[in-house]
């Protein structure tokens, strides 16, 4: 993965709790889903916070969809951590994806 974006995984509420920061677009995408698939593991519940990241482009947003489609047929539950301020929390805004995915604006 390159340098624009890091991932910390850690543990909230008995969930994984995956931070991503900085930027995700085309360049760094392949990488960054399969770090971003394990963070998760097999939990019956996770955590993605979006608040620190600065930039992301379409194929970020594609991977994100294409991430709660495949947890939702394994039946897990993803909260998507996005301050509607944000830059992500704005972007999953006007694209309606908040309207599809469990947006929330801190964590619980």
């Amino acid at each position: 993965m390159s340098d624009l974006a890091q991932i910390v995984v850690a543990t909230h509420r008995d969930r994984p709790l995956v931070r991503i920061s900085g930027e995700l677009d085309m360049s760094n995408v392949p990488a960054l889903d399969p770090r971003l698939r394990a963070g998760i593991g097999d939990a019956s519940a996770a955590y993605v916070d979006l608040t620190e990241v600065a930039f992301l482009d379409s194929q970020a947003l594609s991977m994100l969809q294409r991430l709660a489609d495949d947890l939702t047929r394994t039946g897990t539950a993803l909260t998507v951590i996005a301050p509607p301020s944000g830059v992500a929390g704005s972007l999953l805004a006007l694209t309606g994806m908040d309207r599809d995915l469990d947006v929330r604006p801190t964590l619980p």
